[in-house]
């Protein structure tokens, strides 16, 4: 891979502040569905004689949350990712074709990996990610 198909040193310190405010974004909107999930599970008391389908809808809500949360976590474990590529200087670039990832990408996914056809050939299986650290 040439150094044409990496990005420069100013523009991954312009990808590092988005990611960092995104990372920020992510942590924050973690916390808070954290709380809101403790504050559901106090308030359900455990009083067996309430309504069944109150309970059974606070459970539902609650596990609602908890797969929101798990998306949030996955975020900011994609986004800390993303910094130790900007640290490395493979931040996007394909992990498949080893050509740039469209601004454009990683601006909507900033943890992207993969280009959009690099994703497409991943997930069909007829591609796998290189070592991009060894090129």
């Amino acid at each position: 891979m040439s150094k044409d198909n990496r990005y420069t040193q100013e523009e991954l310190d312009k990808f590092r502040e988005f990611v960092d405010k995104k990372l920020a974004r992510a942590r924050e909107d973690f916390e808070y569905m954290q709380k809101q999930i403790n504050e559901m599970g106090m308030n359900s008391d455990g009083d067996h004689s309430s309504d069944y389908i109150d309970g059974s809808a606070a459970h539902m809500d609650i596990q609602r949350m908890n797969e929101m949360a798990k998306r949030h976590l996955m975020t900011i474990e994609e986004l800390e990712e993303a910094k130790v590529r900007i640290r490395q200087g493979t931040y996007g670039i394909c992990s498949v074709s080893g050509e740039k990832i469209d601004p454009k990408r990683l601006r909507l996914v900033p943890g992207a990996k993969r280009s959009v056809e690099g994703q497409r050939l991943f997930n069909l299986g007829k591609a796998k990610d290189r070592d991009l650290t060894a090129m």
